[in-house]
């Protein structure tokens, strides 16, 4: 059982055993809410499970990260997305909104522990998560291929830009910036 040492256990449904041989990745989101009670709520509601839910003091962990959970649009007839060793982490923040340092630091500790857990590269194959609904880069080749970090906006098959704007130093630590997070086409960040 791979579950995080420092996380409250509010257990959920998981979406089954992981599918086939690919890389592991982790999957950010927002909840586009305010609490991590209105989001496990929801999730409870539309049996719509991460593996982890993260506020400013607090990490819920909802489903073992050796299974899948049911975060993501799946279609049928295309790529996996929550079968595709994808351990998801939702962010109680909304996408359009600056996250707060006391946030991405509790989230930074548990992707410490799932990428030393999973093997997961402290890269962005993707590049860096959309700042707007129009900056998305999804890309099922780089999906199926690439382990490391994506945004709920880099998934094949969904539709949602989240999480938006994140601090990467504070998200990624500082000895893993800025070369292993290429910015998206067309993205100044840097520039």
């Amino acid at each position: 059982m791979a579950t995080y040492p420092e996380a409250v256990q509010e257990p959920g449904n998981s979406g089954g055993n992981f599918l086939g041989t690919t890389p592991w990745r982790i999957v950010w989101h927002t909840t586009e809410g305010n609490t991590a009670a209105g989001a496990i709520s929801t999730f409870r509601r539309n049996n719509s499970w991460p593996h982890f839910t993260v506020d400013e003091t607090t990490v819920y962990q909802h489903v073992d990260t050796d299974v899948a959970s049911r975060a993501l649009r799946n279609p049928a007839g295309g790529v996996q997305t929550n079968r595709w060793h994808a351990v998801q982490i939702e962010l109680v923040a909304r996408a359009a909104s600056e996250k707060s340092r006391a946030l991405l630091t509790n989230a930074a500790a548990l992707a410490r522990w799932i990428e030393q857990t999973h093997s997961i590269p402290r890269t962005w194959p993707a590049g860096w998560p959309a700042t707007s609904p129009g900056g998305c880069h999804r890309d099922a080749t780089i999906w199926r291929a690439r382990g490391g970090h994506y945004g709920h906006c880099h998934v094949p098959e969904n539709t949602h830009w989240d999480p938006g704007s994140l601090d990467m130093f504070l998200l990624m630590g500082s000895d893993a910036f800025p070369g292993d997070f290429p910015l998206p086409v067309g993205d100044t960040r840097l520039a």
